[in-house]
């Protein structure tokens, strides 16, 4: 751009000379030929040095312009190339569907320049950063309300909702909110990989197993047993308990799957690229309550990537905090985002604004 722009400067130039050039000749021949037709004596030498001054001094005042024209042409060509720069970095929208980057370059594209600029910070991890980032891009959960309740008779109460955005490459007419709850060791850590799930849990109490599959044929007699209860729509505003003859249960040795269909109407859909692409994310809201007796201890465990979490879990009075063994895994600053809050017995995730929890993070209790 600035190559053509300072060509094109150029022959405007050299077009101003050879006009200012044409000129003083023309003026020179009409003096000529006014001096021949009245027969008046011409002075060569007088012509000729005035003529030389005349473009002499017509030549330095457009010097002086095109300096000053090059300085105020360079500053808003440079301004405008990093406008166009900055513009391009945020990815501003051209319209109301497609950003600048989208329109411009493919994904291919777009992964080797953030690849390149991973290679700034550390050369040797940039290809795996970039790996992670990609798989991870996916799924992602956003609203994130988790509230954990420990009772003195041992059971424990759970409040879970968030929106959850998954990428797809072709819309399809339904999709499905799934929970399960794992009865087998072993059972949970294998569901975990399984991207499909809205929710996962472990039963350990034996006593609560064995009432389970004594009842396995019987989804609400199930659902009664564990308090559940399941809540859908598009976002927060829009969602609706789900009735419980409309919820799909699959009951095996290893656990207990909860599932619902829903359809456009319970969820958004954002296209990629253009706007009228079949890919893009889905995204609804959801929540489950359920309670149950449990053991000694808790563990949450994040599978997605989570933006901006919030946590929090209550102990009866009976259970002080100074009972409770906490262990942290987070891949953001544990200081910075848990709170320990004696008056009410519990302890938090208090989530700041560039707060994003990533895969297998999580918190662990025991007492």
């Amino acid at each position: 751009m600035a190559k053509v722009s300072s060509y094109f400067h150029t022959i405007k130039k050299l077009n101003t000379y050879i006009i200012i050039l044409t000129i003083t000749v023309v003026i020179i021949i009409a003096i000529l030929i006014i001096n021949h037709i009245t027969g008046k004596e011409v002075n060569y030498y007088e012509l000729g040095t005035n003529a030389f001054y005349n473009i002499i001094g017509a030549l330095i005042a457009i010097l002086i312009f095109d300096v000053w024209h090059n300085h105020k042409t360079d500053t808003e060509h440079d301004r405008y190339i990093m406008e166009s720069i900055w513009k391009l970095l945020k990815a501003e929208k051209e319209n109301s569907n497609n950003s600048i980057i989208n329109s411009m370059y493919d994904e291919a594209s777009v992964g080797t320049v953030m690849q390149n600029c991973l290679q700034h910070y550390c050369n040797d991890l940039s290809s795996a950063f970039y790996n992670y980032i990609k798989q991870n891009r996916d799924i992602f959960r956003t609203d994130f309300k988790y509230n954990v309740g420990v009772k003195s008779n041992g059971e424990i109460e759970q409040s879970l909702s968030y929106c959850r955005h998954f990428r797809i490459n072709e819309l399809r007419p339904k999709f499905s909110f799934k929970c399960y709850f794992a009865l087998r060791e072993g059972a949970l850590e294998r569901m975990m990989n399984i991207s499909h799930f809205f929710f996962r849990e472990e039963i350990e109490d034996s006593e609560v197993i064995a009432q389970l599959r004594q009842c396995k044929d019987d989804p609400v007699k199930v659902m009664e047993l564990l308090e559940f209860s399941m809540a859908l729509g598009k976002d927060k505003s829009h969602s609706k308990p789900v009735p419980a003859e409309n919820i799909i249960m699959d009951f095996d040795d290893d656990g207990i799957t909860f599932k619902v269909m829903f359809d456009e109407q319970n969820f958004i859909f954002t296209p990629l690229g253009d706007g009228n692409s079949t890919s893009g994310y889905v995204s609804y809201y959801g929540k489950i309550h359920c309670k149950f007796k449990g053991g000694n201890r808790f563990y949450c465990i994040f599978s997605e990537p989570c933006v901006k979490p919030s946590f929090t879990i209550n102990f009866p009075d009976t259970l002080p905090l100074t009972k409770v063994n906490r262990v942290t895994c987070l891949t953001i600053p544990e200081k910075d985002v848990i709170q320990v809050d004696t008056t009410t017995n519990s302890i938090k995730l208090t989530p700041t604004d560039d707060t994003t929890v990533f895969p297998r993070s999580g918190i662990y209790f025991t007492w």
